[in-house]
């Protein structure tokens, strides 16, 4: 994005996003709105962001700066920084600049007062409305304060179900989201497990592992089969 913080996105036909729009119609229920092609490519960088699909953009996901995407930049540009280091090439301090540089945007723009870190909408300089596990991924990537861990492991209760983290809290709305609510991923529960570990929130994340895999293990008696997701 022009600010300096990555964005999804793809390349697609018109015709190909016509289709699109068509699809994040008859798979979340809410029919196409404004231009039909920047609906087709908010529905492709959805699919392209793996959170397919989701609400915690609107229509308009290429406006935003995913907290999630940064997060996982941010962790590379640490590696690199540590290969670079491991290698002596000298290119450790550009690369430790790469990620203390997207480490102070992402803190300037995300928080949304009270520590936790939100998607920014670059254009409207807002953040989304959507709590998800995705403010989770600054403490898995190493990039929170002591602060920030504080305030993501007293908002658990906001995600948290009876067996374990839900993708997104849940919306004032009748529309489908495979990467919403009542939904849970095994990755989302991995990243909020670690996350919490990592600041010493162990007895928070230890909850959460137990949550989800007493439900794997019991749909999984049921069923013979583990699924890519359950309802949490």
């Amino acid at each position: 994005s022009p600010m300096g913080l990555n964005v999804y996105g793809g390349e697609m036909s018109p015709s190909g996003l016509e289709f699109m729009a068509g699809q994040y119609e008859k798979r979340t229920g809410l029919k196409p709105q404004g231009d039909i092609h920047d609906f087709g490519y908010n529905s492709l960088l959805t699919c392209e962001s793996g959170w397919d699909m989701t609400p915690r953009w609107g229509t308009e996901g290429y406006n935003y700066a995913p907290v999630d995407l940064n997060s996982l930049m941010y962790m590379l540009e640490e590696n690199m920084c540590y290969f670079a280091t491991e290698l002596k090439n000298g290119h450790e301090n550009e690369w430790r600049e790469c990620a203390e540089k997207r480490r102070g945007l992402m803190l300037q723009h995300m928080d949304n007062g009270s520590g936790l870190l939100f998607d920014y909408n670059y254009k409207t300089d807002s953040l989304s409305s959507v709590f998800s596990a995705a403010s989770y991924y600054p403490l898995f990537a190493g990039l929170a304060d002591e602060s920030h861990a504080q305030a993501a492991a007293e908002a658990l209760p906001k995600l948290e179900a009876e067996y374990g983290i839900l993708t997104c809290e849940k919306q004032d709305n009748d529309l489908t989201y495979q990467w919403g609510y009542p939904n849970g991923w095994a990755c989302l529960q991995y990243i909020v497990y670690m996350g919490l570990d990592r600041y010493g929130y162990k007895k928070e994340a230890k909850n959460v592992a137990e949550k989800y895999l007493t439900l794997a293990e019991k749909v999984f008696k049921e069923t013979n089969h583990l699924w890519e997701k359950y309802n949490v």
